[in-house]
């Protein structure tokens, strides 16, 4: 009988089956490295899955370590897993994992380590470790120094399989090691000390050795796992796989919501149509996710037509189309994140900056994986409201042709042009040289001037200011001459670069730094002169006392102040920094982190709780402004975040679209001025393989180079990112909640806001609840401006708008909004606002909604209309009473009848409201001014500390 046979019969009999205890698997059968809890490699192809050799499965880790790869800047060179779970004292683990080392693995009198287990400390020798010296595969127990308590021959091109049994323990008597290999025990039980005193340990596989070896290293490892009992262990082979979904009989294609992000090897639920509501100017997005089946697609190409209403149609143009790219993670950002393919990158098929067709179609899907076309539709400033329908088609081999419906609701709202919140993210042309021509070197100025002018633009149409003001006056004289600074910068200063927001307008302008007040007041001058004064900002410290000492914050803030009192100073701190070191009064605009403003309970912050309240004296000062930033302390500055970095905003690819979207709703909840982003370019030349950055991948990279080499076509341009569409439509959310408060209902929008997002570290939230809370803030908001989503009449449109009497902005009879719902809500789906009122089918519609009405008992509410009736019984905007009664809305409305009068005046409001036309041009409310701008983005430099 063989050993390993003879072992699993002992094992049996001493453990039952039933007992079997596997912690976790590390064996690479998922395809790739999400099972680890990060990687250390200085590239994706260090440490690859690949499908031979294996020892059992399906596949093996492939390390390969040449001289010179240290990727977190320490002794020796390296690539390494690391599975972070802790190992406490008193813990008996058993580990087994194989190995294979290459045929020309080097030989060298030194250490190569392939597996060992770390102590919590950041240096020194870890107290277990296996290792290759010269022709020997060793075993050291203790740390440095202690002896090597086994070892045996290294074998080259064979699979070697490993058994360790441990008990953790720095007593000597307490811990021990037991090791088995191919089955036989080469080492009986021996106690040791296995961990440092205090200490914890973690495991880490791979290869890691001396910096003088020349000669490439390249071994295999398979079939890691973790278990509390020797049964568990001594099978070489693991358990089948959960079976996968029954087998698609061809591949498919559904509609998810834009905030998800779909992974390869992950299917979410979905509907065969796409349903969007948006307002004019507004882009509202939608994903297709195409599955390859059990046999795959091949060419799948998507294309959109145009969307037709009752009133014009939608040019097909304005449904713009992307692939979804995926990048290789090889680090999770955080705990919550993961390693593998994520999605990002958005191939375009008609680029948003030169209209150029570009290679995001055809493409290929592989059997049992997905691939996503993005899609979103930019309603025209001029569309008229109501519903409009179209085809998105989606077609490849072995797919067929899928016509997806694509339903628009139009609201009769107006997006303002420019973002109502200021941002000011960075933006370095010198990067986009780089990654596009090779070097900043590479450009000449014109072509870097041409660059920035896109990407900032291109940030413009996504409503995101970017850092983005250039170069300065030329003396003449005694004078200045501004022409030059005038033609380069007034096109994003005024509105004026062409784009698909046409007028957007940068937010915010850095003021370069001048040391004297002369050279400030011509500048102040000049910004006054042009309206450009009240966006520009002296950025006059950043993290304090990091980049500059708090004592220079006061000189140089009377120094910018001399030069024009109205220019503002921004400071990268919190209140509480500020005024303990004495430099609170020199301040205009305060930009402390989302941390500083409500940070987690339980971690001994200082800025526990919501900090929010005491800013109201600062801000009592109408120069002043509130900012605040997203940092890597959401998920953790260089290192992999654990607890506490969860559920808060984060602009990294492994957080959720969600967490992406979430500032514009958390600065209206806060009462927010402005956002600071440090950096949209950060690692835009490498951003096709990795975008890792301070601890998160993406922090500081929001975009990637659209070179032709990349996405095909004949110019340079930006892409965007799967996270840059969230933020933008983050943006669009805080707008409609704004737009809510303007018109009185701030509770209400409030309540939304934070019944979504009850704080700012609770920011990870389904994307169906953010689609509902979404959906109520549309609602309250046509019902405070008095309009209606319906559609109006066909045969007014040839008209234009007929004198009507409009429905009161809020209701003075209480229940009249709601019951206009009410008749909406129980007529027949697709009915109402898709026909027009003069025709046949709109008596019938008219007709249904008497039924509707008059007929019908009054059922169970759905929760829309529980929030109009609470609104229209609020005595006034803003009171306590208003703020009570958006509490109070899960009731039930019991039954009851309807009186004759009160049908005839529930079908009179609804008439008005359902069948009316749009209001007239001038009827429309003037677009409140932009406020005050968001500060410049943090310059590169010390991070957030963590």
């Amino acid at each position: 009988m063989p050993p390993q046979t003879t072992l699993l019969a002992l094992a049996l009999l001493l453990c039952p089956p039933a007992l079997a205890t596997v912690v976790w698997r590390g064996d690479f059968e998922t395809g790739d490295l999400s099972q680890w809890s990060r990687t250390q490699a200085v590239s994706a192809d260090r440490l690859a899955v690949v499908p031979s050799p294996v020892s059992e499965g399906k596949f093996a880790l492939k390390v390969t370590v040449r001289q010179g790869d240290d990727p977190i800047n320490a002794s020796g060179d390296r690539a390494e897993l690391l599975y972070t779970a802790p190992e406490v004292a008193g813990t008996e683990r058993y580990y087994r994992w194989s190995t294979f080392w290459a045929a020309n693995y080097p030989s060298a009198s030194t250490w190569q380590l392939f597996t060992q287990w770390h102590h919590s400390g950041s240096s020194g020798s870890p107290p277990v470790e296996f290792y290759v010296y010269g022709e020997e595969v060793r075993l050291r127990v203790g740390g440095s120094g202690s002896p090597i308590i086994w070892k045996a021959p290294l074998v080259r091109g064979k699979w070697r399989e490993f058994i360790f049994h441990v008990k953790w323990s720095s007593n000597p008597s307490v811990g021990f090691v037991e090791l088995y290999l191919d089955g036989q025990l080469v080492l009986p039980k021996k106690n040791a000390v296995t961990m440092f005193a205090g200490q914890t340990n973690y495991l880490k596989q791979g290869l890691y050795r001396n910096s003088t070896i020349a000669q490439e290293g390249v071994l295999f490892h398979d079939g890691m796992m973790l278990a509390t009992l020797l049964s568990d262990v001594l099978s070489s082979t693991p358990p089948p796989p959960p079976p996968p979904p029954p087998p698609t009989q061809k591949p498919a294609a559904v509609v998810v919501d834009a905030s998800i992000k779909v992974r390869p090897s992950e299917s979410p639920p979905g509907s065969p149509k796409a349903t969007l509501t948006a307002a004019r100017s507004e882009v509202e997005p939608f994903q297709v996710v195409v599955h390859g089946g059990s046999s795959g697609a091949t060419g799948v190409s998507a294309a959109a037509g145009e969307l037709k209403g009752p009133c014009g149609s939608i040019p097909a143009s304005s449904v713009r189309l992307y692939r979804v790219g995926y990048l290789q993670l090889t680090t999770p950002s955080s705990a919550e994140g993961g390693t593998g393919r994520w999605p990002d990158p958005l191939i375009p098929d008609v680029d948003e900056v030169a209209l150029e067709k570009r290679a995001a179609f055809p493409f290929a899907v592989p059997a049992n994986e997905n691939r996503v076309v993005y899609a979103e539709v930019q309603v025209p400033p001029d569309a008229a409201p109501g519903p409009y329908s179209g085809t998105l088609t989606v077609s490849g081999g072995g797919l067929g042709s899928v016509a997806i419906p694509v339903e628009l609701l139009v609201v009769d709202l107006a997006m303002p042009k420019s973002s109502s919140l200021p941002t000011s993210f960075g933006l370095n042309e010198a990067d986009a040289c780089a990654a596009h021509f090779g070097s900043p070197a590479a450009c000449t100025a014109e072509e870097a001037d041409r660059l920035r002018l896109r990407y900032a633009r291109f940030l413009l149409d996504h409503r995101v200011s970017a850092d983005a003001v250039r170069g300065g006056p030329v003396e003449e004289g005694s004078g200045w001459n501004w022409a030059a600074f005038d033609a380069r910068n007034s096109p994003l200063l005024d509105g004026t670069a062409p784009g698909l927001l046409e007028g957007a307008r940068l937010g915010s302008a850095r003021l370069p730094w001048r040391t004297a007040v002369d050279p400030l007041r011509a500048w102040t001058d000049h910004l006054k002169s042009r309206g450009w004064l009240d966006r520009a900002f002296d950025f006059s410290c950043d993290e304090p006392p990091s980049t500059c000492a708090w004592a220079d914050i006061t000189s140089r803030a009377a120094l910018v102040h001399a030069a024009d009192p109205g220019m503002r100073t921004l400071v990268t701190a919190s209140l509480q920094d500020a005024a303990q070191n004495g430099v609170l009064g020199a301040v205009d605009i305060l930009a402390p982190t989302v941390n500083q403003m409500h940070d987690k309970p339980g971690f001994g912050s200082a800025y526990e709780g919501n900090q929010r309240p005491t800013y109201d004296g600062f801000l009592a000062d109408p120069k002043r402004r509130l900012y605040w930033r997203q940092t890597c302390q959401s998920h953790g500055c260089n290192v992999v975040g654990g607890s506490y970095h969860s559920g808060w905003p984060s602009y990294v690819i492994d957080a959720t679209g969600v967490q992406n979207r979430a500032m514009g709703w958390l600065a209206f909840s806060y009462g927010i001025g402005g956002e600071l982003y440090h950096r949209t370019t950060h690692r835009l030349k490498d951003a096709w393989s990795t975008v890792y950055a301070f601890g998160g991948n993406g922090d500081g990279t929001l975009l990637y180079p659209g070179t032709p080499a990349a996405i095909g076509g004949a110019s340079h341009v930006p892409v965007a990112s799967l996270r840059l569409k969230m933020i933008r439509e983050g943006l669009e959310d805080y707008e409609l909640l704004r737009r809510v408060a303007d018109l009185g209902d701030g509770a209400f929008a409030r309540s939304i806001a934070s019944g979504l997002f009850p704080a700012a570290y609770q920011a990870r939230q389904p994307a169906e609840k953010l689609a509902e809370a979404r959906g109520l803030v549309i609602q309250r908001l046509l019902a405070l401006e008095g309009k209606s989503a319906a559609n109006p009449s066909s045969a007014l449109c040839q008209t234009g708008a007929p004198t009507v009497e409009q429905p009161p902005a809020l209701p003075s009879e209480p229940g009249a909004t709601e019951e206009v719902e009410d008749a909406r809500d129980q007529a027949p789906p697709g009915v109402l606002g898709r026909i027009g009122c003069s025709s046949a089918p709109g008596l019938l519609a008219i007709a249904l909604a008497i039924w509707a009405v008059v007929l019908c008992p009054r059922r169970s509410q759905r929760k829309v209309r529980l929030f109009h009736r609470h609104a229209a019984k609020t005595p006034s905007a803003g009171s306590a009473a208003q703020d009570e009664s958006h509490t109070r809305v899960g009731g039930r409305l019991s039954k009851q009848s309807v009186s004759a009068a009160s049908a005839r005046r529930r079908l009179s409001t609804f008439w008005t409201a359902a069948c009316r036309s749009p209001l007239p041009a001038a009827a429309h409310p003037a677009p409140r001014p932009l406020p005050d701008p968001a500060p410049d983005a943090v310059p590169d430099g010390p991070r957030t500390r963590p």
